[in-house]
C-alpha cells in the first residue's frame, strides 16, 4: 500500500517543473507554451503545489505574476538541484564511457586504414582506452577478450551480432615504374608477363590466390599464376609493390594514400571488382555497453564516408553499405 505521504511527494514533485518555468517566465501563460499545457493546467497546479507545501508561492495581480520571498527560495533550491542532477548524469554518463574496448582488426587494416583514424577517434571519445589486437583469423569471443572484430571477408558470422561495414573494390597497383616496364597501361594484357603478388590469407580460410582470382574471373582477364610470391599480409603485398617486385591485389580502403602520393598507380583502374566485404561483429551479450556503441557508431560512420568517397573517385556507383 502508498502511503499518503508519498503521494504528497511525487505531487510535489511532478509540479516542480510548472512552477520552475512560471518562476523564469513570470506568467503562467507562457509557461503554458513552454510546456505544452493550457494556461488553466499551469495554474492549477501551481495552486495545488501551494496547498501540498503549505505556502504561498506567487503573489497575483492583475496582468502578471511575482514570486514571493518563499517562492524566491524554493526557486533557489530547485535550480541548485537541478543543476546537481545534471551534473551527476553527466558523470554517470562519462564513467559508463571510460572503459577499455578490445578490438581486433586484419594486420593489414590496422596499418593501412585504423592508424589513420585513431586520432579522430581519440577526438571524439577520450574516455575510451582501446586495446588493438591484430589477426588474420576469427575470433572466439567465448574465449577470447575481445569485444569487437572487424572481419574482411564473404559475410556469415552465426551466433554473433554483425554490424556490415561495406563492400570492398580491388584492383591490380603497382609502382609507376613497373606499369611503365610492362607497359600495363597501353597493353593491358601484359598482365600475364607479370609478376603477381598475392596475400595468401586475404580472408580466413581464403585460397591462396583467392583475390587475384576474384577478380580475373570478373574483369575476363587472364593472368599467370606461376609467376607471383605470396605473402600472409596485404600489407606486405603493397610494399613490394611499390618496390617494384610486381602487381599487387589493391584494396581501395588500403591503396588510397599511396594513389594520391603516386607510390603506387592502378594501370587497370577502369577493371575493378567486389571481392570481400568488411563486417564488423560482437558478442551478443556486449552490445549493449554504451562504450561498445559508442566505438560501433563511430566505426561504422568512418567505413560508410570512406568508401562512399573511393567508389566515388574511382567512378564507381556502388552504394558501399
Amino acid at each position: 500500500m502508498i502511503h499518503p505521504n508519498q503521494l504528497n511527494d511525487a505531487t510535489i514533485l511532478g509540479n516542480l517543473s510548472c512552477f520552475r518555468s512560471a518562476a523564469y517566465h513570470l506568467s503562467f501563460t507562457l509557461a503554458a507554451a513552454e510546456l505544452g499545457l493550457t494556461q488553466g493546467a499551469v495554474s492549477h497546479r501551481i495552486k495545488k503545489l501551494e496547498q501540498l507545501l503549505g505556502f504561498q508561492l506567487f503573489l497575483r495581480f492583475n496582468r502578471r505574476i511575482q514570486l514571493t520571498q518563499e517562492g524566491e527560495q524554493l526557486l533557489q533550491v530547485v535550480n541548485q538541484s537541478l543543476l546537481s542532477l545534471e551534473q551527476t548524469v553527466r558523470n554517470l554518463r562519462a564513467k559508463e564511457l571510460s572503459i577499455e574496448v578490445n578490438l581486433s582488426l586484419p594486420p593489414s587494416l590496422a596499418l593501412g586504414w585504423f592508424s589513420r583514424k585513431l586520432a579522430g577517434f581519440q577526438q571524439h571519445y577520450p574516455q575510451i582506452r582501446l586495446n588493438i589486437e591484430t589477426h588474420s583469423r576469427l575470433i572466439d569471443f567465448s574465449s577470447e577478450g575481445v569485444d569487437l572484430a572487424i572481419y574482411y571477408g564473404q559475410g556469415g558470422y552465426p551466433g554473433l551480432e554483425v554490424f556490415p561495414l561495406g563492400e570492398e573494390l580491388i584492383t591490380p597497383v603497382c609502382s609507376p615504374a613497373y606499369a611503365e616496364q610492362k607497359q600495363l597501361q597501353q597493353q593491358p594484357q601484359n598482365i600475364q608477363q607479370s609478376w603477381l603478388l598475392h596475400d595468401s590469407h586475404a580472408w580466413p580460410h581464403a585460397g591462396r590466390f583467392a583475390e587475384w582470382e576474384r577478380w580475373s574471373n570478373e574483369t575476363g582477364i587472364s593472368i599467370n599464376l606461376i609467376q607471383s610470391y605470396c605473402f600472409d599480409q596485404s600489407a606486405l603485398c603493397l610494399q613490394a609493390a611499390q618496390q617494384g617486385a610486381g602487381l599487387a591485389m589493391g584494396r581501395m580502403l588500403l591503396i588510397q594514400p599511396a594513389l594520391e602520393q603516386g607510390t603506387l598507380i592502378a594501370p587497370l583502374a577502369n577493371l575493378q571488382s567486389q571481392c570481400g566485404r568488411y563486417d564488423l561483429v560482437c558478442h551478443l551479450n556486449r552490445r549493449g555497453h554504451p562504450a561498445i556503441q559508442a566505438t560501433i557508431s563511430w566505426l561504422q560512420e568512418q567505413f560508410t564516408n570512406d568508401l562512399k568517397d573511393h567508389a566515388r573517385q574511382n567512378g564507381s556507383d556502388t552504394d558501399p553499405v
